[in-house]
């Protein structure tokens, strides 16, 4: 090995985020405690009531049940895009001997249940949070702008995407009558039936895209980051739209190897744009606006 007299490349950068210099410039963020509390939570409650006489039977059962997720929330928004179940059930069952020979039922039951969660998939935010770089980009800069890169800010996914409720709701209801007709013949016994059903669902979505910057390279004499907006989101949303109105309103159906041609353009254009971002820091690129 020869010795060139150099510095490694990284030293300086690498003993400013050991020591917390600039959480900034330098971070070293543990993505899964970012996102992530310690512990969730459930609780549960039953109510229980039965008996009855020779005539009169019955019994009621009541639950309710609270859950919370492990996922945290950005409280300086008043919407919660965190995890949250709660459902409450209950179910009666009367028995009523009208005489000897005629038996009254009647069973009723249901639940409501109302789920909270944030619009983004739940699975995914783990699996990129497991291989996040600690050093890439903070979760939020100090400033409060949030930066990302080709991998997603998976604080952001988390806390910023929106939320999602969805409420469901079912009824049951059974009612019979039966009549013993053994005076008329031994073992004779005719039995009458209606039961009602009835289900209901609604779900509320509330997303949003927040405004993404790429990493900050510095900080100007007044101690302000320098940094500038990410546009790759814009340019492919964009990109894509264009692609679904060609699809729709053209006079007649594009080709396929037109449709092909134009997902291979879209491609080169992203990863132009990614090339970009990645060489922000070395290089000082300004990636240019598009307005569209």
């Amino acid at each position: 090995l020869m010795d060139t007299g150099q510095q490694p490349k990284y030293t300086d950068r690498i003993a400013k985020t050991r020591a917390g210099y600039d959480p900034d410039l330098y971070p070293d963020v543990n993505w899964m405690d970012a996102i992530a509390n310690d512990y969730a939570s459930n609780q549960r409650v039953t109510v229980d009531i039965s008996g009855g006489t020779e005539t009169l039977r019955y019994s009621f059962v009541a639950a309710a049940y609270n859950e919370r997720g492990i996922l945290k929330r950005d409280k300086s928004y008043d919407w919660d895009p965190t995890i949250k179940l709660q459902r409450y059930n209950v179910r009666s069952n009367v028995d009523l001997k009208l005489s000897p020979t005629t038996q009254l039922r009647f069973n009723i039951g249901g639940y409501l249940q109302d789920r909270n969660s944030t619009t983004k998939d739940i699975s995914q935010i783990f699996q990129k949070a497991f291989v996040a770089v600690p050093h890439a980009f903070p979760a939020q800069y100090s400033s409060g702008q949030i930066p990302t890169t080709e991998e997603p800010n998976v604080w952001s996914w988390a806390t910023q995407s929106g939320y999602k409720r969805k409420s469901d709701s079912k009824i049951e209801t059974l009612f019979s009558v039966e009549q013993d007709l053994k005076f008329l013949l031994p073992g004779l016994k005719v039995k009458g039936t209606f039961s009602f059903d009835r289900f209901s669902s609604g779900t509320v979505s509330r997303g949003k895209t927040p405004d993404y910057y790429v990493p900050a390279t510095g900080r100007d004499d007044e101690g302000n980051l320098i940094t500038q907006k990410a546009v790759i989101m814009e340019i492919r949303a964009y990109i894509w739209k264009l692609l679904c109105l060609m699809t729709v309103h053209s006079p007649r159906n594009i080709p396929l190897l037109q449709c092909y041609c134009l997902i291979v353009v879209i491609m080169m254009m992203e990863a132009s744009c990614l090339t970009v971002i990645r060489d922000w820091q070395d290089v000082h690129l300004i990636p240019i606006r598009v307005s569209m």
